[in-house]
């Protein structure tokens, strides 16, 4: 028996018998055309099975209602029509170009003119155009349908969005080595709610064909070859989930009250553009943090105010009208960009990162998001949270240089909202002095994982402190009830917005100490509302009494874990 770690895309459990997949690359396909004598009319021929097999796809994802999915088949049909996609296919093969050359040319050079606009839709469209490519050398090469019985747990590296969509109802699961939760593949196999983990490292060397696989599509966790009582068990829960997991998701939409009556709000975090999408579908109520660092990673330079704009605008416009919280850049200590020449320090984690390099080395790069920022509040309750903030004196120079990137705004002629002023909280300093920050700001969010790291002088990236590093610290529980009443009284909004956040054993004592709003995961939105819905306000304060009174972690997660087994509420993940 063997156990792996992914990420898991739809929160189901299924077992299964593992098939490997060994798919070819585009490049690969096209390369077993080479050599062919293939003319024009087989080139033609190739299309017309493409066509009618997209137009027969269209046709029963419309039927079922998933309009989304549809949508990617009617791009693909609307590719095979236009003249300059399919037009530069044939005038190359007509002057001699190998067929599959031909194509992959093509396809490769109008996904890398899709992955350079602005628009993040219309950049996500540059996979769908890599899979229409993949299905048109199939169909010159003749290959079948992927074949695979009902017990099936598809083993792959990746898969495309259309071979997803063909499998759907056929298989148990799929899990692969590549792939994150923003995978085309993945959203994919997510809205036809087919249990699957992706990004598992070691996969393909740990996992052969026949296998027995125990799928947590929740957790993330695969078992291989199970032992007899590990399966028994893993059956009997799964069994209970399938009941829960259907009731959940059915109300993923709904709003999260306690049987009291109070209303919780569940937002979500982010950390691409695209999880919006995610986001929406499980029933997300906004965005309590977007986390804008992807838009600087693994590029040479750094993004202009526009491309910031357009993602960000799009982001508000998916979750509206509910609040969408944009962190401004955090970089420094883990996070490293190579363009940005930064101080090196002995413990970066406690030197020069985030907001205090405003002022100095971030100061033009900063001014961009924000005007960014700026403009995209014209379209929605925009709020612009200040990251790693220890007194008052950065959140007043942030104003200020809000103010400033306003005026900068009106001399250009760009119209601008008027967005909320907040601030993470993640600093043991700025949790105790949170009654003095009040004054300067609309909201506040508790970022639990860097409180805890600065809280336990923990690192959250070290090695041999992972088991001493845990958000339910009863000192760190402490630092956010001290927060929460030096809040009382005034209209700052408060929120937590870190890892605690979507860990279940928190959830319940956050809302006894009086958190009204949690920015979680996007897949673990619907279960943390179920969770809410379980419980009277009065039960959870009590639970969060006795934790403020434990002595460790570990003591106030058996206090929850105990807590849940008295309620009769059954997870996956207990």
């Amino acid at each position: 028996m063997k156990k792996l770690k992914g990420s898991g895309i739809y929160p189901a459990l299924t077992i299964g018998v593992a098939k490997i997949y060994k798919k070819l690359t585009l490049r690969e396909l096209a390369g077993k055309i080479s050599g062919k004598k293939l003319d024009i009319k087989s080139f033609e021929q190739a299309i017309e099975v493409t066509k009618k097999e997209l137009e027969a796809l269209y046709e029963s994802l419309t039927k079922k209602g998933n309009k989304q999915l549809a949508e990617i088949m009617d791009f693909q049909l609307l590719l095979l029509e236009d003249d300059e996609f399919i037009g530069k296919m044939k005038e190359a093969i007509s002057k001699g170009v190998d067929v599959g050359k031909a194509v992959l040319e093509v396809v490769e050079n109008t996904k890398a003119m899709f992955e350079s606009m602005d628009n993040p839709y219309m950049r996500e469209r540059a996979s769908d155009i890599i899979d229409l490519g993949y299905r048109i050398l199939k169909n010159i090469i003749g290959m079948k349908e992927l074949q695979f019985t009902k017990d099936t747990i598809i083993i792959a590296e990746e898969l495309t969005p259309s071979e997803v969509v063909s499998v759907a109802g056929k298989i148990r699961g799929i899990v692969t080595s590549r792939g994150n939760a923003l995978s085309h593949f993945a959203i994919i196999a997510r809205e036809l709610g087919i249990p699957t983990i992706v990004g598992v490292k070691d996969l393909i060397q740990n996992v052969k064909d026949g296998d027995i696989i125990a799928l947590n599509g929740l957790s993330g966790q695969l078992i291989i070859n199970p032992s007899k009582e590990e399966r028994e068990k893993f059956e009997e829960i799964k069994k209970r989930w399938d009941v829960t997991i259907k009731e959940i998701l059915e109300k993923a939409k709904e709003e999260a009250r306690l049987k009291s009556g109070e209303k919780i709000s569940v937002v979500a975090n982010l950390g691409r553009i695209e999880e919006a999408e995610t986001a929406k579908y499980y029933g997300a109520e906004g965005v309590g943090l977007f986390r804008t660092e992807f838009f600087f990673l693994g590029r040479d330079t750094p993004p202009s105010e526009d491309e910031q704009f357009n993602g960000f605008k799009f982001v508000v416009n998916q979750l509206s009208p509910g609040s969408i919280s944009i962190r401004t850049l955090d970089i420094g200590s883990d996070k490293q960009i190579p363009y940005i020449p930064l101080p090196q320090e002995p413990n970066p984690a406690l030197g020069k990162r985030a907001i205090r390099l405003y002022g100095d080395e971030l100061k033009e790069i900063i001014m961009h998001q924000i005007k960014a920022i700026l403009r995209a509040a014209k379209y929605g309750n925009v709020g612009i949270m200040l990251p790693m903030v220890a007194d008052a004196s950065e959140i007043i120079k942030s104003k200020e240089l809000i103010e400033k990137a306003k005026k900068e705004l009106s001399r250009e002629g760009k119209e601008f909202g008027k967005p909320r002023i907040g601030i993470m909280i993640e600093i043991p300093s700025a949790a105790l002095m949170a009654d003095l920050l009040a004054p300067l700001v609309d909201f506040m969010s508790i970022g639990s994982n860097d409180l805890t790291q600065y809280t336990l002088a923990a690192d959250r990236a070290g090695i041999f402190t992972l088991d001493f590093f845990d958000h339910l610290h009863p000192a760190v529980l402490r630092l956010i009830k001290h927060t929460v009443d030096a809040l009382k009284g005034t209209n700052v909004e408060l929120s937590v917005c870190g890892e605690s956040a979507s860990d279940i054993y928190a959830v319940p004592i956050l809302i006894g100490l009086g958190i009204r709003k949690l920015s979680s995961a996007p897949l673990i939105i619907p279960v943390i509302k179920y969770i809410i819905r379980q419980f009277d306000i009065k039960d959870l304060e009590n639970l969060a009494k006795k934790a403020l009174n434990k002595t460790s972690p570990k003591e106030v997660r058996e206090l929850v874990r105990e807590f849940y087994i008295s309620s009769n509420i059954s997870l996956p993940i207990l």
